[in-house]
């Protein structure tokens, strides 16, 4: 149970690991901002490292594959809100509030900060890692629940979590916006660890992290179901991590709804190999 707002309420584990982004640019004399963009992201551990993910079009402003500037400025910072346990408890109840901070995108000499994939630049998801903060307490990362063995299928049901148009629910916490499993997730689509699902997306969403809710009685498409002490089968419902929201295929913004989800793999192989960024300035 979490206390959000003076209210004891129940609140999901993946809704806690979800942060809201303002992607931002700042003018170099007075220090304003000058440009602003919306995005959403995740939090990840490895071991004992934390790590903020979001997309990579997030931190240069520009389309992943192309090059092309997507908007109209490339953001210096991110100002990053996110649910954080106080600590406090009143017997089983932990208080949270929704709270932000601010991360530089380029180091003293203008280096990046985020880990991007070491051997494609076109996979539009990067890593950002989060030194000085005693965060085992206080912060939900998305890795630290358990996976069932359930690979979802086309036609199935996913949820992308995050912040549409930057719209914050309750508390601050994200949106849960619901979408089908359109083409095979076990295949590339395109040649690319990506798969598409059918949903009518958001900016905003760009960085959310893409959940399998599996609910009932379940077995894999023909395999047998078996009921009984020390049977893989559960019952209720369980949240399985698919991947990285980025974004829609094509142009119109009503009528082709289908979207990007980059696969959870790519994001082991960036916090693995911790490959530095390209500078989009350069």
């Amino acid at each position: 149970m979490d206390q959000i707002d003076g209210e004891t309420v129940r609140v999901s584990f993946e809704s806690r690991a979800v942060c809201y982004i303002e992607c931002i640019r700042k003018d170099e004399n007075t220090g304003e901002v000058a440009y602003r963009s919306r995005a959403s992201g995740f939090y990840w551990a490895d071991v004992e490292q934390l790590y903020l993910i979001t997309n990579r079009h997030n931190v240069t402003g520009l389309n992943p594959i192309t090059g092309d500037p997507i908007g109209s400025f490339c953001p210096t910072f991110l100002r990053v809100w996110f649910n954080e346990h106080t600590g406090e408890k009143t017997g089983d109840c932990r208080y949270v509030k929704f709270v932000g901070r601010e991360l530089s995108l380029f180091d003293k000499d203008e280096r990046p900060t985020w880990f991007e994939h070491p051997s494609d630049p076109s996979v539009d998801v990067v890593a950002i890692r989060l030194d000085g903060y005693d965060w085992q307490e206080r912060i939900s990362v998305v890795n630290a629940k358990k996976a069932i063995p359930y690979s979802p299928m086309a036609g199935e049901d996913c949820f992308i979590v995050g912040y549409p148009e930057g719209l914050l629910g309750p508390g601050g916490t994200p949106i849960w916006k619901r979408a089908s499993i359109a083409t095979e997730p076990e295949l590339d689509y395109d040649g690319r660890p990506v798969f598409l699902v059918d949903s009518l997306t958001r900016p905003g969403l760009s960085g959310a992290p893409v959940f399998a809710r599996i609910n009932g009685l379940w077995g894999q498409e023909g395999a047998q179901i078996e009921i009984g002490v020390g049977s893989p089968t559960p019952f209720g419902f369980w949240t399985n991590f698919l991947g990285i929201y980025a974004g829609r295929e094509g142009d119109d913004k009503v009528g082709f709804q289908l979207a990007r989800v980059w696969k959870k793999a790519v994001l082991d192989e960036i916090v693995s190999a911790k490959a530095i960024g390209k500078n989009p300035h350069d």
